[in-house]
C-alpha cells in the first residue's frame, strides 16, 4: 500500500497526471542515450512551463501576443471559435494572448500560403502599425481531414493527445512545444506552422534567436524516404560547431530520392544511415510579413493555390531558381493563373535572407544516436495510431503511458500478434506483456500499448494493442480489437469490436416538417482504419469501391444505392450513404457495430446485405453536425471522470492494474 500512496502523492498536481507518474517511475533510465535524455527533459520542462501559464496572464515576452488558427470557411471558423472559447473558460490556455480564427475567402482554393497572406492583412487591419511589434503564431488548420476522420467535425487542432490534466489537444501540444520561441523573437514577427505536426528539440545549450529580418527555418534530421514528402534544406555546413545557425543554399520541395542523392551536400551519411535535413515550421520577420501583406493587397482575390513551403521557401537561398514554378505535382486544383503568380512570388522573395536552425548533430561524430530533434506528423489515421501507441521514442519523449484524464483502467489488453509491438522486438520474444507502461524498458519487456484519453471505462474492459480511444464511454465487458480508433462513442455491455475498425460518432441537427431545426440525433460512421477516403471510382462503377478491404459489391446487394442523389461523377467512401441515424449515442454506436458484424457474418456464408433508404454519408453528416451537442457529450464525460475520482481513491482506480503487476510496482526505480 505504501507504493500506492506514493503514486497518489506524486500524481496529484503533477503536470503529467497520475498515469505518467507511474510510468516515469518505471523508466529503465540507462537505456536512453544521453542526448535523448536531454531532449526528453527539455521537452517536459517546456510542458511544465506551459502548464504554469494555463489560465493565467503571461509576463510580457513570455508567450505569444497573438495566436491565429486558420479555417477553411465560416462554418469551420465558428466551430473553432466555440472550442477556443470553451478552453479559455476552463483555464486550459494562457489568457494573455489574443486567440483569433481567420477563414479563407470564398472562391478559389488558395493554399496555406494564400491563407498566410490573408492572415497578415487581417492582423494589420486589426492592430495597425503595432502589428510589426506583435509576436504571433499562425497554426494552419483549414480543411476537413479526410485522412484523419475523427478530426473532420471538430478539427485536427482539437484532436486529443494522451497527456496532462486538463487534457492536451494538438493545440496545447503545439503551444507547449513552442513555449521558448517567443523569447527568441526580439522585434516581433510571425511563426508559421501546421496543426497536425509536433516538433521537439534540444539546442544543446547553444543560444540562438530568430532573425530580426528575413526568414528563419527549422531543420530536422530525417530519412531520405521522409524527405520525399517534405521540404529539404541544402545548407552550408562550414559554420562553427558552436552555432546551430546555418545559411541556406537551396530549399528542395518534396524532391525525389534520386535528386537528393545527386545534389552535392544534400545527403549526410551517419554511422548507419543516410539523413537529410527536412523542414517543419518557419518564422517571418516583420519585413517579410510586410512584403507578403502588400503583395496580397495588390493581387487579391487570389485565383490559385500558393503553398507556404513550396512557393515561399523555394524562392529563398543563395542558389535558388524558379524552375519549380511550372511543377504542379503537389497542387490540388491547378488554375490558369498558377505559373504567373508563382513567378511573381519568386521575384518578391528571391532576395530575402534565409537562416536555418540546424537541429541535428551534423558536425559531431555523425553517430545516429546523437539526434537533437524530432518531427512527428499526425496527418493520417495510421500516423495518429502509430505515434500514440507504438512509437516509443515519442512516448518516452512526452512522458505518456497511453492513459490520460480517464476513469478506470483496462482490465487487460489484447496483443496484435501479426506484427512486433515495438521496433526493437522480435517475433521470437516470449517475454510477458506489460500493459500501459511507458519507458525504455521496451528493450527488455514486450508490452501492449494503447492510447486512452478522456474516457470512462467500466470493469473488465479489454483494449487491443495499437488502439486509440478518445472521449468514449465503455461499459462492462466491452472488448476492443487491436489497431482500432474510437472517438465520441458509447458502447453497451458485452460489445465486441473486431480488429482494425474506426468508429466515430457525430451529433447532427435534424429538420422538422417545417424545415426548422428539430431534435439532435446521432450518426456513427464505421470504416477500416486502412480505408482510403480519398480513393474514388466512377459512380457507374461504385460497386468496385473498396470498403473494409473489399469492394462494396462484396458486402451489399445494391451498392449503387449508397450514391443515390450524389451529384458528383466520382464515388468515394466520403460520399457513401452507409450509416443509420439514431436517437442516442449508444444506439448509434451499437447499430454501426452490428452492421459490421452482420456484414462479416453474411460474407462467411455467401450472403449479401441490402442497403436501405435514409442512410447518411460522412459528407452529409458533417453538413448538419451539431457541435454544441458533441462538446456537451465530452463535457459530460469529463464531469463523470471527476465524479468517479472524487468518490474513489487512487488505489481503487489502479486496483486492477496493480494486481496484475505488483512486482513491477514494488521494484520501480526513480528517474533521478
Amino acid at each position: 500500500m505504501k507504493q500506492l500512496m506514493d503514486i497518489k502523492h506524486c500524481g496529484e498536481g503533477s503536470p503529467f497526471g497520475i498515469a505518467a507518474t507511474v510510468c516515469e517511475s518505471l523508466y529503465d533510465y540507462e537505456l536512453i542515450p544521453p542526448l535523448a535524455r536531454k531532449m526528453n527533459a527539455e521537452t517536459r520542462k517546456r510542458f511544465r512551463d506551459f502548464d504554469q501559464l494555463r489560465g493565467k496572464n503571461a509576463e510580457a515576452g513570455m508567450f505569444w501576443d497573438v495566436v491565429v488558427i486558420t479555417a477553411a470557411d465560416p462554418k469551420q471558423k465558428e466551430v473553432y471559435e466555440i472550442q477556443i472559447s470553451s478552453k479559455l473558460k476552463a483555464n486550459e490556455l494562457p489568457k494573455s494572448a489574443d486567440y483569433l480564427v481567420v477563414d479563407d475567402p470564398p472562391g478559389y482554393k488558395i493554399g496555406n500560403g494564400g491563407s498566410t497572406m490573408v492572415v497578415l492583412e487581417f492582423l494589420h487591419e486589426k492592430y495597425g502599425s503595432a502589428f510589426s511589434e506583435k509576436k504571433c503564431i499562425i497554426i494552419h488548420a483549414g480543411g476537413y481531414s479526410q485522412r484523419l476522420l475523427i478530426a473532420s467535425a471538430l478539427g485536427k487542432v482539437f484532436t486529443s493527445v494522451p497527456l496532462n490534466e486538463p487534457l492536451y489537444q494538438m493545440l496545447e501540444l503545439k503551444l507547449a512545444s513552442y513555449t521558448d520561441f517567443p523569447k527568441k523573437i526580439k522585434t516581433g514577427g510571425v511563426f508559421v506552422c501546421c496543426s497536425d505536426t509536433f516538433e521537439t528539440y534540444t539546442d544543446c545549450n547553444k543560444h540562438w534567436d530568430f532573425a530580426a529580418s528575413g526568414m528563419t527555418g527549422l531543420a530536422h534530421p530525417s530519412s531520405i524516404t521522409i524527405g520525399t514528402t517534405h521540404g529539404v534544406y541544402l545548407l552550408d555546413h562550414d559554420a562553427p560547431v558552436t552555432s546551430l545557425i546555418r545559411s541556406c543554399k537551396k530549399f528542395l520541395h518534396k524532391p525525389s530520392a534520386e535528386r537528393m542523392r545527386a545534389t552535392p551536400g544534400c545527403v549526410l551519411t551517419t554511422a548507419s544511415s543516410e539523413i537529410v535535413l527536412t523542414d517543419s515550421a518557419f518564422f517571418m520577420a516583420p519585413d517579410v510579413c510586410n512584403k507578403l501583406r502588400l503583395f496580397y493587397k495588390s493581387h487579391k482575390p487570389l485565383t490559385c493555390e500558393i503553398d507556404a513551403y513550396g512557393d515561399f521557401m523555394q524562392a529563398l537561398g543563395s542558389e535558388s531558381d524558379n524552375q519549380y514554378i511550372t511543377n504542379s505535382a503537389n497542387v490540388v486544383c491547378e488554375t490558369d493563373s498558377l505559373v504567373a503568380l508563382r513567378q511573381k512570388v519568386f521575384e518578391l522573395l528571391s532576395n530575402t535572407s534565409l537562416q536555418v536552425v540546424c537541429l541535428a548533430c551534423v558536425n559531431s561524430d555523425k553517430d545516429n544516436k546523437n539526434v537533437t530533434s524530432h518531427f512527428y506528423h499526425f496527418g493520417t489515421t495510421e500516423e495518429y495510431m502509430g505515434t500514440l501507441t507504438k512509437d516509443t521514442t515519442f512516448l518516452n519523449l512526452v512522458g505518456s503511458d497511453g492513459l490520460a484524464y480517464s476513469a478506470g483502467v483496462p482490465y487487460s489488453s489484447v496483443p496484435d500478434l501479426r506484427t512486433p509491438m515495438l521496433e526493437s522486438d522480435t517475433p521470437q520474444d516470449t517475454t510477458p506483456n506489460v500493459h500501459g507502461l511507458m519507458g525504455t524498458i521496451q528493450q527488455r519487456v514486450k508490452r501492449c500499448m494503447y492510447s486512452i484519453a478522456a474516457s470512462v471505462m467500466y470493469s473488465t474492459v479489454t483494449i487491443g494493442d495499437g488502439t486509440v480511444v478518445e472521449y468514449c464511454k465503455l461499459k462492462e465487458n466491452v472488448s476492443i480489437g487491436s489497431n482500432c480508433v474510437l472517438s465520441n462513442c458509447m458502447l453497451k455491455p458485452n460489445t465486441k469490436l473486431p480488429h482494425g475498425m474506426l468508429l466515430h460518432t457525430l451529433a447532427i441537427s435534424t429538420a422538422d416538417k417545417e424545415g426548422l431545426c428539430g431534435r439532435v440525433k446521432y450518426v456513427t460512421v464505421v470504416f477500416s482504419v486502412y480505408d482510403n477516403m480519398k480513393s474514388f471510382v466512377a459512380v457507374s462503377d461504385a460497386g468496385n469501391l473498396m470498403y473494409l478491404k473489399k469492394p462494396l459489391k462484396h458486402w451489399f446487394q445494391n451498392p449503387d444505392l449508397a450514391f443515390s442523389g450524389v451529384k458528383a461523377t466520382k464515388a468515394s467512401l466520403w460520399y457513401a450513404k452507409l450509416f443509420p441515424v439514431c436517437d442516442t449515442i449508444e444506439e448509434s454506436s451499437q447499430k454501426s457495430i452490428d452492421m459490421i458484424m452482420q456484414l462479416k457474418k453474411n460474407s462467411k456464408i455467401g450472403v449479401k446485405t441490402s442497403l436501405s433508404e435514409g442512410l447518411l454519408s460522412m459528407d452529409e453528416a458533417l453538413k448538419v453536425k451539431n457541435v454544441t451537442a458533441m462538446l456537451s457529450f465530452r463535457l459530460q464525460l469529463l464531469k463523470e471522470i471527476q465524479h468517479t475520482r472524487s468518490n474513489n481513491s487512487i488505489a481503487t482506480s489502479f486496483q486492477g492494474w496493480t494486481n496484475t503487476y505488483p512486482t513491477m510496482l514494488q521494484n520501480r526505480t526513480p528517474l533521478m
